[in-house]
């Protein structure tokens, strides 16, 4: 089989730091969690997201819609009767953890920052229903086929929500992730993901530019891509729920209003489903970039 990942892999922090962490470097877990206002970050973290926000301001609007992106997912298939769900790339279970916004569900986060998933895992010690594990994101079959099989029930419908689609840098890569979850899971699960995307605005997509250069300083890269590649990711394996759009405008309750206009159009919201009865491709044809997609999960519900 061939290795799609070997690129990625070889420059992805937690390889490069398996054992005792360097306080002295910045880490992605740590810089996330100052980005959304947490406490767990070091002076060199704040300094380098300080960094960041100079080089590309939108990257604080993107943490921020990411988030919220995530908590109007897990409200939604908890709705749907989903309790269980894994988040792979996940950093540190902090600022609106998954398992504090579906108290009856039962939690997975997997991570291969070993630093974080000690942290983790000393926050989660009292929580019966939520569980921080290692693993290899790039290789997300191990960790459902693993340790999280043991905490779970797979048998049943599940929620994963990979993280790290666009830190890969082979563009197999992502497929790869995708098509191994999907393999994973019981019919009637779900894969939520977010991505970046480059901007329209030749200004704006120079600022990006920039900040995938600065982002490899944390030890792994940042990669956006067009709505349509990831479409191919996710319409192989799985069924999309709604058009693959500017995050914000997911909003499946149809009784709420999504901005007429994002203020975040580089972040782009994936939601799949894993079908009933073998697999159903969704054509390109039906979806466009401009399409608001509140609505449109309603008919797999």
């Amino acid at each position: 089989m061939r290795d799609y990942l070997g690129n990625w892999r070889a420059g992805w922090a937690g390889d490069a730091r398996p054992g005792a962490e360097d306080m002295d470097q910045p880490a992605l877990y740590r810089v996330r969690d100052h980005a959304l206002g947490g406490m767990h970050s070091l002076e060199t973290d704040r300094i380098h997201w300080q960094v960041f926000t100079d080089a590309y301001p939108m990257i604080e609007t993107i943490v921020r819609e990411t988030v919220a992106f995530r908590v109007r997912a897990v409200d939604h298939l908890t709705g749907l009767g989903v309790r269980q769900f894994v988040e792979i790339g996940s950093w540190l279970p902090t600022m609106w953890p998954t398992h504090t916004l579906a108290p009856q569900a039962r939690v997975v986060y997997a991570a291969d920052d070993r630093a974080a998933v000690l942290y983790g895992e000393r926050k989660l010690r009292s929580e019966p229903t939520a569980i921080m594990i290692h693993g290899d994101p790039s290789d997300p079959g191990t960790i459902l086929d693993g340790e999280a099989a043991q905490f779970l029930d797979l048998a049943e419908p599940c929620a994963v929500l990979p993280g790290v689609l666009d830190l890969m840098d082979d563009p197999a890569a992502p497929w790869w992730v995708v098509a191994q979850i999907a393999a994973s899971l019981a019919p009637d699960s779900w894969m939520v993901a977010t991505h970046l995307t480059p901007p329209r605005n030749g200004e704006d997509r120079n600022a990006q530019d920039l900040l995938c250069t600065l982002w490899k300083t944390l030890g792994v890269g940042l990669y956006p891509r067009p709505a349509d590649e990831l479409r191919d990711w996710f319409s192989a394996v799985s069924e999309l729920a709604a058009p693959i759009c500017p995050a914000e405008w997911w909003w499946p309750d149809p009784d709420d209003t999504p901005p007429d206009s994002p203020t975040c159009p580089e972040l782009l919201g994936i939601t799949a489903r894993v079908p009933a009865t073998g697999r159903t491709a969704v054509p390109t044809s039906h979806f466009h970039d401009s399409e608001p997609c509140h609505r449109e999960e309603s008919h797999h519900a």
